[in-house]
């Protein structure tokens, strides 16, 4: 069986390559990539490395001939309606390439009356697989990335306190290394892959930001709180420090272009002024957004469906956090001992 993997190059996308190579010879599993560049940590490893654009239905319908099974990541967008249109070019390539199974990834913030800026796709996609009849489909719901908080470790340690405005609302977390395996296990188990099922990736136990706070104190031996900002504050925050990795990435990418000339790609909240235009969100709203969901509650639901396709539990919250602290220290330390001496 041939598999194709959309967005590989993303952080699921890469924990799932890795994992599903364990299971099935390199040569069954093809990649899905925006950019393809010589550092692709996938090089020489003997994939199918192919460009794909989820706004191009051709691209992406030529990727797709030959396929099996479709794992379709969706991009990161901060609204819906773009993440609408990627999946309806996913699906119509599917449809025209002959592809066999569709797997994507769906999330528990689904409910009709939640705020977070993607939960109207979300809700959309269980409700558009739910119509297909010429093509098998899965769909992996999953819970809030434990990344959200660990990618974030060294701006919550300088503030000394997780400053989400959650309030008291609890959040269902997942790790993206169990998420991996789990769909992993899914797509290569004819037991598991079956069509119109749903299956929900979460850890036992819901957390507030507090007791987050209270498990990174103890991970990391910084005194860390819970200190929630003003929300409208938060997604400003959020869309400076989005906006500064933008243009960084921006800046990266026009080595020979003055500072000056860059207001042609003017960034809010991580989006360009072009995108905007087109009706992107920012990422500073998409993240409020998600918080006010948690306060309301709307994300705690929680499932045993890793430990029923797995046969394990899931990382628990603070086993999740203190990999991470741990990576991330092994990381530092390597990056300082490559440091030449100074004279």
């Amino acid at each position: 069986m041939r598999y194709f993997v959309t967005g590989a190059a993303g952080r699921l996308g890469t924990a799932l390559v890795n994992r599903l190579a364990t299971k099935v010879p390199a040569s069954d599993i093809q990649l899905g990539v925006y950019d393809i560049t010589d550092e692709s940590p996938f090089i020489g490893r003997g994939f199918e490395i192919g460009r794909i654009d989820y706004s191009d239905r051709n691209i992406l319908t030529a990727a797709f001939y030959n396929e099996c099974v479709v794992i379709f990541i969706p991009a990161h967008d901060p609204d819906s309606y773009h993440a609408v249109r990627d999946l309806e070019h996913v699906i119509d390539a599917s449809k025209r390439a002959g592809v066999k199974h569709i797997v994507t990834t769906g999330f528990i913030g689904d409910q009709a009356n939640n705020p977070f800026a993607r939960s109207a796709y979300y809700g959309y996609v269980s409700r558009r697989l739910a119509e297909f009849h010429s093509i098998g489909w899965t769909l992996v719901r999953e819970g809030v990335f434990t990344s959200t908080i660990t990618r974030h470790l060294d701006l919550i340690r300088a503030n000394k306190a997780i400053t989400a405005p959650c309030r008291e609302g609890k959040v269902s977390f997942i790790s993206i290394d169990d998420i991996a395996e789990a769909i992993a296990d899914i797509v290569t188990d004819e037991n598991l892959l079956q069509t119109g099922k749903t299956y929900t990736l979460t850890q036992t136990e819901p957390a507030s930001m507090a007791e987050v706070a209270q498990i990174l104190t103890s991970v990391t031996g910084t005194p860390l709180s819970y200190s929630p900002m003003n929300s409208d504050d938060f997604e400003r925050r959020c869309n400076e420090l989005a906006n500064e990795k933008a243009q960084r990435q921006y800046a990266a990418l026009h080595p020979h272009q003055t500072r000056e000339a860059m207001p042609e790609e003017h960034f809010i909240g991580g989006v360009s002024e072009s995108d905007r235009e087109n009706g992107h969100g920012t990422i500073g709203h998409m993240l409020a957004s998600e918080c006010e969901a948690a306060a309301q509650s709307l994300l705690t639901e929680t499932s045993d469906d890793f430990e029923k396709i797995t046969g394990h539990a899931p990382l628990t919250l603070e086993e999740s956090l203190r990999k991470a602290w741990e990576g991330k220290q092994t990381k530092q330390a390597a990056q300082t001992e490559a440091v030449p001496a100074a004279d």
